[in-house]
């Protein structure tokens, strides 16, 4: 395993990141844990989670699996969204309720510090001073280590990096948003200001919530109980002509001896300062994703993708 400074914080991140939004819902905690096992096997010392996924369930599967072996993870995690409807401080960026989750996550995930916690959206009702001196207090206190950012605009992320410098706080060192070959509009608006400014770059949906795993065919209806066919495409990862380019991507693929899933997900590795990260439900889609890690991208690879699927 090759692995790549994080940012700025000097720390040593494996090249994907194992997502867990799909996990804890649908999979047992065995399942989880054996797919753990094996992400961290192979050298996968990255793992990303959030307060909301299964309702806390993915943290504690996570917390579950990291028993003795918690300080050899780089673990992030997220607060922001609605936890419950029991008060209406249960979301949001506030003080209050950062100061209140992080408590919970702690408790969850069986450790005493989270290394990289998140602002998992925008919170346009707080203003981002308030939340950073939150995030700052729990970085004196020692309970987290990094601060960073998820699906903030550029103009947002680059206000939270003066009002970080202005008042002293803490900058992000991260921003976590959408990003494979077929959704490429960070390219243009987050990304080249996280180049700029040394902020690492996670990308979550690498696969376009599955459009890009080839499973889905023109003219055929969505597979019974896959996601598209529960929820429909996502208008984030769906645009005219987006099965046609994963057509065309197939045939390229072939190629290379690879899955379409993997060829995604190291087109990704290859951005420069971006971490995929992988999100499997089950121990073969996680074999199939860490493939990637074996998959060379040319540049030819890169100006055939141009060609199909511009930015």
């Amino acid at each position: 395993m090759e692995y790549q400074v994080f940012g700025r914080t000097g720390l040593r991140v494996s090249p994907v990141a194992l997502g867990t939004g799909l996990w804890a819902g649908r999979n047992t905690v065995a399942e989880c844990l054996a797919m753990m096992d094996r992400a961290i096997d192979v050298g996968v010392n990255f793992i990303d989670t959030s307060n909301v996924y299964s309702a806390g369930a993915s943290e504690e599967a996570i917390g579950e699996g990291l028993k003795g072996r918690r300080d050899s993870v780089v673990l992030a995690t997220k607060v922001r969204t609605k936890v419950s409807d029991d008060h209406p401080n249960d979301g949001g960026l506030s003080r209050t309720h950062i100061m209140s989750q992080v408590e919970r996550s702690l408790t969850r995930l069986k450790t005493d510090y989270i290394d990289i916690y998140q602002m998992h959206h925008p919170d346009k009702n707080t203003p981002i001073e308030v939340s950073l001196r939150a995030f700052d207090d729990l970085i004196s206190q020692g309970k987290v280590r990094y601060v960073g950012t998820s699906n903030f605009t550029a103009p947002l992320l680059v206000e939270t990096l003066w009002r970080s410098e202005v008042g002293g706080f803490d900058a992000p060192i991260s921003d976590q948003t959408g990003y494979s070959l077929i959704r490429r509009q960070v390219e243009t608006d987050v990304l080249p200001w996280c180049r700029r400014y040394g902020l690492a770059f996670l990308a979550y949906s690498p696969l376009a919530r599955g459009t890009l795993t080839g499973r889905y065919h023109i003219g055929d209806p969505p597979e019974i109980g896959s996601r598209v066919e529960r929820l429909g495409f996502h208008k984030t990862d769906w645009w005219d002509g987006t099965l046609e380019v994963v057509e065309t991507l197939r045939g390229h693929v072939l190629e290379k001896s690879c899955s379409l899933t993997q060829f995604a997900v190291a087109w990704l590795m290859r951005q420069p300062s971006v971490t995929p990260i992988i999100g499997p439900r089950t121990m073969e889609q996680l074999d199939d994703n860490l493939g990637a890690l074996d998959v060379e991208i040319t540049d030819e690879d890169l100006a055939f993708v141009d060609q199909i699927s511009p930015s």
